[in-house]
């Protein structure tokens, strides 16, 4: 019987590169003058950053949908509060921050001494992951001096995770590239049964001890594999993986050292009675030691089985 997990270091993507840290900056639009001050000092103490500064006018699309878009794309949002913060842009920055909180992204805030906060208006002031307060705000050395004190690489999960579509260093690697198109989707069809490889890695500069990743399958998707093996016996490998129930899997590692990725072969089974298209994810959560939980979906499109052509 053919083994269902097969391992293999994923050489070939070692040199995939993490994004760079993204912060948004949220501010008032009065305050540009600070923003660049502040855009300069950030990059000056944070490696490999993007900074999005939030601007108030957008052509071809809604305002709300664009901060929207980007707060979820960012790692963490950093809130300029000054006293024109706080009279003239409190509600769209207290819209962005609501967007921060409701996705888990971690809001800093520098504030201007002068500026207070309302606790019935600023209601995002107690879900703050930091603060630093600053007198004179436009002042380069005392703005650096307090951001220093953020720790933003922490908003930063190192720990990778995907469905690559072409794999070519696992033996029978091209299966993924027949459901995978080009955008990342899965596309299976009732009635597959068949391995897809799926790779973590470590794109950080430092070994990571301690992770714990979940996949989660939709209900039509049932997972073929057998704990410790085919046949029955643990396997000596640097993983172990456990079945939580019928669609659900966890994959644990003590350690992944710097820039080291590793593949997984797994057989999925879908239910071969589907009549109609289900737009379905892979849910992914990942954690490790010192680092926060992070949840990837990766978009999934079963279809039933085509008829053939008479």
């Amino acid at each position: 019987m053919e083994n269902l997990l097969q391992i293999c270091p994923a050489k070939s993507l070692t040199k995939q590169k993490s994004k760079p840290l993204k912060i948004f900056l949220s501010h008032c639009g009065e305050d540009k003058d600070i923003v660049g001050t502040i855009n300069s000092v950030v990059h000056s103490i944070v490696q490999d950053c993007e900074i999005y500064i939030a601007e108030r006018e957008y052509i071809g699309q809604p305002l709300t949908k664009k901060l929207k878009e980007e707060a979820i794309d960012s790692n963490a949002m950093l809130i300029v509060w000054t006293k024109n913060a706080k009279e003239k842009s409190c509600p769209i920055i207290s819209f962005e921050a609501g967007m921060a909180w409701a996705n888990h992204k971690p809001i800093f805030i520098l504030k201007e001494e002068s500026a207070g906060f309302d606790d019935k208006k600023e209601w995002f002031y107690p879900q703050l992951t930091d603060y630093a307060e600053v007198k004179d705000i436009k002042n380069e050395d005392e703005v650096k001096q307090a951001l220093s004190k953020f720790n933003f690489a922490e908003c930063v999960n190192p720990l990778c995770f995907c469905y690559p579509q072409n794999w070519t260093e696992l033996e029978g690697g091209a299966r993924n590239s027949e459901v995978i198109d080009s955008d990342g989707v899965i596309k299976l069809i009732s009635g597959f049964n068949g391995i897809l490889d799926f790779v973590i890695g470590n794109h950080s500069n430092r070994l990571i001890r301690g992770i714990r990743i979940i996949l989660r399958f939709s209900n039509e998707i049932t997972i073929d594999y057998t704990e410790g093996g085919t046949n029955g016996v643990q396997q000596n490998e640097p993983h172990a993986i456990r079945r939580m129930d019928d669609h659900t899997i966890r994959v644990m590692w003590d350690i992944i050292i710097s820039d080291e990725h590793w593949a997984r072969g797994l057989r999925l089974i879908v239910n071969n009675n589907i009549t109609k298209e289900i737009n379905s994810s892979i849910d992914v959560t990942i954690q490790a030691e010192r680092h926060k939980k992070r949840e990837i979906n990766i978009p999934l499109l079963i279809s039933p089985q085509r008829n053939p052509t008479t």
